[in-house]
């Protein structure tokens, strides 16, 4: 399942959908586009910077991020004591305005993969904390401002502000080094220059892994996996009286990176669990085969970008924090039964010799 931003709205799409029908879900038609002869002119693939020609075989193959001129008529909607909710991932910034009854999303990438991946973001941060700020508040300050605008609001009492702790501490402008024990003592009054009362932190998994992840955990049953393929993957697994998640840096889904996973979900799993499997992210179709093999059952699932919205009820940030608590980070390099995991898979199951290995 892959991300397609057309201007500042999010559609997934499978591989090999025709980009055709992706843009007519936003509202505009492949015959409107090609009215103009320069229709190229009219779509930009915003993180190529190059034009590029759409036709009926133009096809989804990846995660887009596109620019188009012709813009739909908005949906009108009437808004009040309204709450804005930020999203910020490795790949992209969310940005809700709700009401409790309407949720309206806005996106963009983020602007920090121009740095580079999370290591080389780090190293420029530590280099020039004040720069990184800036740049990754940029756009979050324009899409809040311009989402606002939009539905004729001046201002919001709330913003819910969802990152892993990495990026919290980009944020607000933090050491990497400084431990995210108490949200309320850092955030204080600051309000990152954007137009509400307050900011509320949504408890953040880890270091690297947003809280993003428990808006889906505490909606489901015990016994699940959740599973962020992207290319830094998190495995995060649901349990009876507690919850772990591990995490992997640059996973390519070659069949050794396969053979880490099947390993790593072992260890995290009691060890007669059958779990099921629900699939997030650009990559989620590489596991199949892998967790047919496993015997687990698995569900397709999209990732909801207006989800930490919901954390704006006390009641669902309650169910959060409470997941916070539960959750711990396992460590897989120091989990001797990893590595046993992992010889056994390699020498006894798919059958690798002392040579090929």
């Amino acid at each position: 399942m892959f991300t397609v931003l057309i201007n500042n709205k999010k559609f997934c799409a499978e591989d090999g959908t025709p980009l055709r029908e992706v843009l007519s879900l936003y509202g505009v038609s492949l015959a409107r586009l090609q009215e103009n002869a320069l229709n190229g002119r009219f779509l930009r693939i915003l993180d190529q910077a190059e034009t590029i020609s759409v036709s009926s075989e133009t096809v989804i193959d990846g995660d887009m991020a596109i620019e188009v001129d012709f813009v739909p008529e908005k949906e009108e909607i009437s808004f009040s004591d309204c709450s804005l909710a930020i999203n910020v991932s490795d790949k992209w910034i969310d940005v809700c305005l709700t009401d409790g009854k309407n949720t309206v999303t806005r996106s963009a990438l983020n602007p920090l993969l121009s740095v580079g991946d999370l290591p080389a973001q780090e190293t420029a941060y530590n280099r020039d904390s004040s720069a990184m700020t800036g740049l990754l508040l940029s756009p979050i300050i324009k899409e809040c401002r311009e989402l606002l605008t939009s539905y004729a609001q001046k201002s919001v009492k709330t913003t819910v502000v969802c990152a892993s702790e990495f990026y919290l501490k980009i944020l607000f402008s933090l050491s990497q080094n400084t431990p995210l024990k108490d949200y309320a003592a850092f955030v204080g009054d600051k309000k990152l220059g954007l137009p509400t009362d307050s900011i509320r932190i949504l408890p953040a998994v880890g270091r690297y892994v947003s809280g993003e992840l428990f808006c889906q955990s505490v909606t489901l049953p015990e016994n699940t996996f959740l599973v962020d393929c992207e290319k830094s993957l998190t495995i995060f697994y649901v349990g009876k009286d507690n919850d772990t998640y591990t995490y992997m840096w640059g996973v390519d889904y070659s069949e050794p990176s396969l053979i880490m996973i099947r390993a790593a979900m072992r260890v995290l799993k009691p060890t007669d669990a059958r779990p099921i499997v629900y699939l997030y992210g650009e990559n989620a179709y590489a596991l199949e085969n892998m967790l047919t093999d496993e015997g687990l059952s698995y569900i397709h699932a999209e990732k909801d970008p207006s989800s930490p919205a919901k954390a704006v009820v006390p009641s669902f940030y309650s169910k959060l924090e409470k997941e916070k608590k539960r959750t711990s980070f396992h460590d897989l390099l120091k989990d001797e039964n990893f590595q046993e995991e992992m010889n056994r898979i390699y020498f006894n199951e798919i059958g690798y010799t002392e040579k090929t290995y």
